[in-house]
Formats: structure tokens, C-alpha cells, sequence
């Protein structure tokens, strides 16, 4: 328009019909300028198009007005140039210039996806504020980095960045969270805690999205926590109540049966024997099921020790798996970060290398409009004469134009591009730095857990839990030793006593045998009481048979239950007295006694039976006597008669009263001398 008032002859033909002044146009606070910078941008295209344009029109009535032409002419290329320069300083790029993290991750040639890194930022809160803090960081430092990259040392930036980090406290952090966890101490619900922000801290720096590293420490915090033999002592600690209650009850009946045999109650101490009896076999049942509890409790430590070793090999291999895992993300990570700082550095280079191209172009076309001006100076001198040359000339300024307006847009559109790529490029360098720095914490982390799980099933292994578990067998073994020994001496008492019983009954029942057989010489009234007697001997006797055949019944039932204890006990090398030597001895020793008190009772026997048989000898030595007498009192009589019938005294009366007196002493001289 303002080419028309100039050229007052009526303006060129326009490409389009605009309403804003160039003026209006190149001002950056017109209020088109703030509509839309695509449609400013094809005014500023028309306003320059339009200008180029009037200059052509001037090449009408050249001739008639080339003066004034002239002079407007040298307006015009002036203005032109004007709003050239203002085109050049205002443009900007028709279109929003995007260069997102996607096309970032193509063009450089990263490992890690743009999504991965979103995911695991979204998912951690913990990742999220030290992603912030890296960013307030990256900011506070990008004006020093960035002098750093224009002063010739960009690829010092990736390390600057990465020292800018900030400090991983994992292992510090987590160490402490698997000792809690490890301890017995620990309540459940703490537990719960723990184990929640143990998988908090393996979000943070373990973005594999498997929580296996933490259920395997978990499961050693467990094992180690774990007591294989914690029934077996419930149980012991039930059985040995009522074992304890048994062991009152056998002193008990014990104590009562010594105070009825000293009382000489001798049916009490009987029945106290049977309930003794009883009493002692319960009492070996007991400890039997203690040793059976025992004993079955190896499957149970021999299941957890295969437990134990699955749980330390599923730690051991998720550990090295998650281990190699994270070092080769690691290893991505860092690749990318090496990748992303050299692409960048590259960019950079060659954004400055187009800048000082572009530059150089600019100022060649500088030159040559320079030289245009110059030359239609010199054309219009000779306008008349070089009007078609003068035509070329205008039209190399338009192509001139034209194309320094082009190279004016896509230097806009270059620098947007630039802008675009550095603002996408600080997003994703310091997403990666950031979980660089916490990938840094997977390894103490892992080294965390590999150390706790070896801690815990080291101090597995040192509980000895199979030992624990044979001792607590040898234990009971010798319990049960214990109590079968009282119960053999006790049994072996009362067979004994049984036994010395039956032959006290057995002697009794012959003595009564021999009243009942004697007593019809001797004319003894009391049979029926001595047959009496013989009956309830006999009953005696076969209720100590019986008696007898229950005590020895339930020892050999006992015997047989005693083998494997002793076999156990023998594999252990426990030393312990064998019944069958204590059974003997007490045997020896209660044999001694009965022998001692039958042979004072044989002594005292035999003392009668030698008085007795002194008494017959003396009898028949009195008979003989006697009968040695009669037969010489016999023979003296005879004597005296012959005597007598041969002397004419011989009939007096006193020479008989002498003949009876002299037999008279000699029989008692025969009396008073036995062995005569």
C-alpha cells in the first residue's frame, strides 16, 4: 500500500489483498501478532512477497517517470531491507515444534523406553521426590554446565551430572530393617511394617517390578525365626506335667508301701505293691510316648533343613539373578546416559555449526544485496538502456530474497528445533540420572539381603537343630532309664518277694502235710483245722503263681520296650547302669538276707533236731538199760532160787528181802548212768 501512494500511477498486482502495514506487521506488540503466529507469519510471508513484488511494478512507465522511480526505487529497496531485517528478527516457526522423548530415545539410540521410566517414576513416590530434587539440582547447576559445554569440554557433562547425584543410603537404610526382622522380638504387625518398606526401598531401586528379592529375604527372616523343635517341647512340656503328677503318685504308693511293711500290714503292702506296679508301667508309657515325640521329631528338623536349603538356594539364585539383572539395566542405563550426553553434545555441535553456516550465508547474502544495491545504482543511470538487464537484475533480488526469507524461517525453525530437543533431552537425563543414582542402591541392596539371608541361615546352622533334637532323644532315653531301672529294682523286689513267699507257703504246706498225715497216729483232734490249713496254703500258692506270672509277664513286656532305648543310648555313648546288672545285685543282695535269716532259722532247726536225736539215743540206751536189767534181775532171781534150793538157809525171808534189794540199786544204778 505504501508502494502505491509512491508509485501514484496505481499499484502492482498483489498475491493478496492484506490489511496490515508492514509496520504493523514487524511490531511485536500489534495486536495481531498475538492472534496467531502462523497467520503472522504468512502476513510477514505476503508483506515480504508484496514488496518484492512493488519493486518489480516499478519497471511500469519506467521510462516516462524513471527519476522519480528512481528515487523511489532507492525508498523502496531501502524499506525492503527494513522489513527483511524485521522479518528476519520477528519470524517464528508456523508450527509448534515437538521433539518428544520418543523421538529423543530414536535418535540416540537408547535402551530404556520413555514409558519405563514413567512407570517407574508414577509407581514410587520415593523415585518421584528424588527425581524433583534432581531437577532443583539440575537447575541450580545447568548455567555452570552449560558454560562448561560452550567452553570446549562437553563431554564432561554426562560425569558433572552424574557426580551432581544424589548419595544412595540403601544399604545403610535396609540393613537395619532385615536385622528387625530377623529378630524373635519383633511383633507381627511390626513385621508388617517392615516388610512393606523393605518393598518400598526395592521399588525405589530395583525397577524390574518383582518383589522375588524381597519374599526371599523374607523367607530366611523366617526360617531363622523358625524353631522345628517348638512342638516337641509344648508336648514334652505337657507330657511332663502329668509325668510329674505319676512320679508323685509312685513315691507316694512307695513311701506308703515301706510304712505298711514296717507296720507288718502285710495286705496293705500288697495291694500298694499291685499299684505300684501299675503305677511304674504307666510311668514307662509316659516316658515311651516323651521318646516317641522325640524320635518322630527328626522328620521334622530333617523337613526343615530341606526347607532351610531350598529357601537359602531361592535366595541365593534370585539374588544372583536379580544382581546380574540390575547390572545389565545398570549397564543399559549408564550406556544410555553415555549415549544420550554424546547425542546431545553432537546435536549441540552441529546446531552451532548450522548456526555459523547460516551466519556466513547471511552475510554473503548481505554482500551480494549489497552489490545488487550497488549495481542498480549504476543501473539506473543507464535505466534506459539496460531496462531487460535491469529486469534479470530485479529478478535475482527477488530469488535473493525469497530465499533469504526462507533461510530466515527454517533458522527460526531450527532453533525451536533445537530448543525442543535440549528441553526434551534435560527431561530424560535427569529421569536417568535419577534412577542411575538409585540403581547404584539395587546392588547394596541386594547385598544387603544376600548378607542377612547368609546371616540368618549361618545361625541356623549353628543352632544345631539335629543335635538339639538327638539330645533331647538321649534326654529322654535317659529319663526312660531312669524309670525303668526303679521300675526292674521295684518288679525285681516283688518277684523276689513273691518267690521267697512261695517258699515259705511251700514249706508250710509240707509241714501241715505231714500234721495231716501224722495226726491220725498221734490222735490229733485239729485235722480239719490242718486240712483247713492245707486248702488255704494251696490257694496261696497259686495266687503267688499268679502274682508271680503278671510281675514277669510285664517285665519281659517292659524288656522289650527297653532294647531300643538301649540301643539309642549305647549309639550315643551315654554311660548308664543296665537294669539286668542292678536286677542281679539286688537279687545277690536280698538272696544274702533271706539265705542269712533261713540259715539262723536252719541253725535254730538243726539245734532241735540234734537235741531230738540225742533224746533217742538216750531212750534206747534207757531201754537197753533197762532190758539188761530185768534180764540180770532175771538171772539173779534164777540165781537165788538155785541158791536157795541148793543151801538149807536159802528160803529164809531175809536172805529174799537182800536179793530185791540188791536189784533194786542195780536198776538204778542203770538209770542214773544211760550209757551203761
Amino acid at each position: 500500500q505504501f508502494l502505491y501512494f509512491i508509485g501514484r500511477s496505481g499499484p502492482p498486482a498483489m498475491a493478496t489483498d492484506t490489511t496490515v502495514a508492514c509496520s504493523d506487521v514487524v511490531n511485536p506488540g500489534h495486536e495481531y501478532y498475538r492472534v496467531d503466529q502462523a497467520q503472522l507469519n504468512a502476513q510477514l510471508h505476503e508483506a515480504v512477497s508484496d514488496a518484492v513484488k512493488a519493486i518489480a511494478g516499478l519497471r511500469v512507465n519506467l521510462s516516462d517517470e524513471l527519476r522519480s522511480l528512481q528515487e523511489a526505487s532507492k525508498a523502496a529497496v531501502a524499506r525492503s531491507g527494513e522489513t527483511v531485517a524485521a522479518f528476519q528478527k520477528e519470524v517464528r516457526p508456523p508450527r509448534q515444534i515437538v521433539f518428544d522423548r520418543d523421538a529423543l530415545t530414536a535418535a540416540a539410540g537408547l535402551h530404556v523406553r520413555p514409558e519405563s521410566l514413567d512407570r517407574y517414576v508414577n509407581a514410587n513416590s520415593r523415585v518421584a521426590a528424588a527425581v524433583e530434587s534432581a531437577v532443583s539440582e539440575r537447575r541450580r547447576t545447568e548455567s555452570s554446565m552449560e558454560q562448561s559445554a560452550a567452553g570446549g569440554a562437553p563431554s564432561s557433562m554426562g560425569v558433572s551430572r552424574r557426580e551432581l547425584s544424589p548419595t544412595s543410603v540403601v544399604g545403610v537404610a535396609v540393613a537395619p530393617l532385615l536385622a528387625e526382622l530377623r529378630s524373635d522380638r519383633t511383633r507381627v504387625s511390626r513385621r508388617e511394617e517392615l516388610s512393606a518398606e523393605l518393598r518400598g526401598w526395592r521399588q525405589q531401586v530395583l525397577p524390574l517390578e518383582s518383589d522375588d528379592v524381597v519374599d526371599a529375604a523374607l523367607s530366611a527372616c523366617e526360617h531363622e525365626r523358625a524353631d522345628p523343635l517348638r512342638l516337641l517341647r509344648a508336648e514334652l512340656t505337657k507330657l511332663g506335667q502329668s509325668l510329674a503328677g505319676v512320679e508323685a503318685q509312685v513315691a507316694q504308693t512307695c513311701d506308703e508301701r515301706r510304712a505298711a511293711l514296717r507296720s507288718e500290714e502285710i495286705a496293705t503292702a500288697e495291694t500298694l505293691s499291685s499299684t505300684a506296679l501299675e503305677l511304674y508301667e504307666d510311668l514307662l508309657h509316659r516316658v515311651r510316648d516323651r521318646v516317641k515325640l522325640a524320635t518322630d521329631a527328626a522328620a521334622d528338623v530333617e523337613e526343615f533343613g530341606v526347607d532351610s536349603s531350598e529357601a537359602r538356594a531361592r535366595l541365593q539364585s534370585t539374588v544372583e539373578a536379580v544382581v546380574s539383572a540390575t547390572k545389565e539395566f545398570a549397564g543399559q542405563v549408564d550406556g544410555d546416559v553415555t549415549r544420550l550426553c554424546e547425542w546431545h553434545n553432537t546435536t549441540c555441535e552441529d546446531a552451532r555449526k548450522e548456526q555459523a553456516a547460516f551466519e556466513a550465508r547471511m552475510d554473503t547474502n548481505m554482500q551480494e544485496l549489497d552489490k545488487c544495491n550497488a549495481e542498480e545504482s549504476e543501473l539506473w543511470a543507464q535505466l534506459q538502456a539496460i531496462v531487460t538487464r535491469m529486469e534479470g537484475v530485479q529478478n535475482r533480488r527477488e530469488d535473493l530474497v525469497t530465499k533469504r526469507v526462507e533461510e530466515a524461517e527454517a533458522a527460526c525453525i531450527r532453533a525451536a528445533t533445537a530448543d525442543a530437543k535440549a528441553a526434551a533431552f534435560r527431561e530424560h537425563v535427569m529421569l536417568l540420572e535419577a534412577l542411575q543414582a538409585n540403581l547404584r542402591g539395587a546392588v547394596e541392596l541386594t547385598d544387603a539381603v544376600k548378607e542377612s539371608g547368609e546371616k540368618s541361615f549361618n545361625a541356623i546352622d549353628r543352632r544345631q537343630w539335629p543335635k538339639k533334637q538327638n539330645d533331647a532323644v538321649v534326654k529322654e532315653c535317659v529319663r526312660y532309664h531312669d524309670a525303668y531301672l526303679r521300675y526292674v529294682l521295684f518288679t525285681g523286689e516283688l518277684v523276689h518277694r513273691a518267690e521267697h513267699r512261695r517258699a515259705n507257703v511251700n514249706r508250710l504246706l509240707r509241714g501241715v502235710e505231714f500234721q495231716v498225715k501224722s495226726a491220725a497216729e498221734v490222735l490229733d483232734a485239729d485235722l480239719p483245722l490242718y486240712r483247713e490249713q492245707q486248702r488255704k496254703f494251696t490257694q496261696a500258692i497259686e495266687q503267688v503263681d499268679q502274682r508271680l506270672g503278671r510281675f514277669r509277664a510285664s517285665l519281659q513286656k517292659e524288656e522289650l520296650q527297653w532294647r531300643p532305648i538301649e540301643a539309642c543310648l549305647d549309639d550315643n555313648d551315654v554311660e548308664f547302669q543296665p537294669p539286668e546288672l542292678a536286677v542281679q545285685e539286688l537279687q545277690r543282695d536280698l538272696t544274702k538276707e533271706h539265705c542269712a535269716a533261713v540259715d539262723d532259722l536252719a541253725n535254730e532247726e538243726q539245734k532241735l533236731v540234734d537235741h531230738e536225736k540225742r533224746q533217742v539215743r538216750n531212750m534206747a540206751n534207757l531201754c537197753d538199760a533197762t532190758r539188761a536189767s530185768i534180764e540180770e534181775k532175771r538171772m539173779t532171781k534164777s540165781s537165788a532160787k538155785k541158791a536157795a534150793a541148793a543151801s538149807p538157809s536159802a528160803g529164809s525171808p531175809a536172805s529174799a528181802a537182800k536179793a530185791i534189794k540188791a536189784e533194786q540199786q542195780s536198776a538204778s544204778t542203770a538209770t542214773a548212768d544211760p550209757a551203761r
